[in-house]
């Protein structure tokens, strides 16, 4: 899979869209197949979606380090820093069943 990355400013039409109405519009509604992990950076008026699976948690942490590194874009170390430990940090977050994973 890999990772995805969005980048949307903030408007009110996308805080009122419904995830019903995302996957209408794309096509949606075939089940996924394996589980995905989201991690969100709301900052002004900058919304950073880091979608990935477990096997791409190199990737979205070498992705986030890109972005700090990118005087363009609103991430800046301090915000890297902090997103990098939450993708490490869910690996060792219980899930439903109460048992760590891998």
């Amino acid at each position: 899979m890999g990772c995805g990355i969005w980048v949307q400013p903030s408007t009110r039409a996308a805080d009122t869209r419904s995830v019903a109405q995302t996957a209408r519009r794309t096509g949606g509604g075939d089940r996924v197949s394996r589980e995905l992990n989201v991690l969100a950076l709301f900052k002004a008026a900058e919304r950073f979606i880091f979608v990935y699976d477990d096997d791409s948690r190199d990737a979205v942490v070498d992705e986030i380090r890109h972005q700090a590194a990118d005087p363009a874009v609103a991430i800046n170390w301090f915000d890297a820093a902090v997103l990098t430990e939450r993708v490490r940090n869910q690996v060792a977050e219980p899930d439903a069943t109460g048992t760590l994973e891998d």
